[in-house]
């Protein structure tokens, strides 16, 4: 009856058929549409749920993105940031204040501004990925309906034309529908992508704006006078060999001396 329907409704418009019409076609696809018609609602909610996000962020940040800073104190600086509604931008800035107030430092406000991003990033990739995933899954559920209405066809093994039109009213509508939902949801991640990109932009371009002026108003370091030369280092004065002990000699006695007796001869008698 569906597939009579939908042909009656197709030969009664020459110049084609209107979406009333389609939605006539989309009901051959049995049971296996409402799976289809989920992934697509599912994928719509979570797009403008993260589509009022950032849409919200930047209404509640307009007052931070319209501050001129090269023209105010400090004090105005924290009292402004102090005073928003949580945002990207009003975070971000809160913690630059912070560290700048414990660390007054160009580099450390310049890598607050750069992971704050790096994080940012990481998680609309998860939104990405899950809307990646219902894309895929439509195109699935929709292959799926192909071979289901393909084995329905061949399973009951009649030549019927209404068994024939109904198989293949399935096969080709299931298809359908999931290329449809596949490309309505790639088509609007991309696009909030983009949005995300642009936005994200904006952010990191007015925290650098007051990363320069915290720079202006940080306080200058402290000079002292320049300490004297050091003395050239003393050379150390070579130890002098131990000295030996000179060897003992053990006392000699001294030798008698012996004087010479004169003897005169005796005369000999003549």
């Amino acid at each position: 009856m569906t597939t009579s329907l939908s042909l009656a409704l197709l030969q009664s418009r020459p110049d084609g058929f209107a979406l009333g019409d389609f939605w006539s076609l989309t009901q051959q696809a049995g049971p296996l549409r409402w799976p289809i018609y989920f992934v697509l609602a599912f994928g719509l909610v979570q797009v403008f749920l993260k589509l009022f996000e950032l849409v919200r962020d930047r209404g509640v940040s307009r007052r931070l993105h319209a501050a001129d800073y090269a023209s105010m104190s400090l004090q105005q600086i924290l009292g402004l940031v102090s005073s928003q509604k949580a945002s990207m931008l009003a975070s971000l800035q809160s913690t630059m204040l912070n560290v700048f107030q414990t660390r007054p430092g160009e580099g450390l406000l310049r890598d607050e501004i750069t992971n704050f991003v790096d994080f940012q990033q990481a998680q609309f990739a998860v939104f990405q990925r899950r809307m990646e995933f219902l894309s895929d899954t439509a195109g699935a559920l929709g292959l799926m309906g192909t071979v289901w209405g393909m084995f329905t066809v061949f399973f009951q093994g009649s030549a019927e034309q209404d068994v024939i039109l109904r198989g293949m009213g399935i096969a080709l509508i299931t298809t359908l529908l999931g290329l449809v939902v596949s490309i309505i949801l790639s088509f609007s991640a991309t696009e909030l992508s983009t949005y995300f990109s642009k936005r994200l932009e904006q952010v990191s371009r007015k925290s650098d704006e007051l990363r320069f002026r915290l720079m202006e108003l940080a306080p200058a370091p402290a000079t002292y006078p320049a300490p004297p030369p050091a003395a050239p280092p003393r050379q150390p004065t070579p130890a002098a060999p131990p000295q030996r002990d000179a060897p003992q000699t053990t006392p000699t006695k001294p030798t008698p001396t012996t004087t010479p007796i004169k003897t005169t001869p005796k005369p000999t008698p003549p």
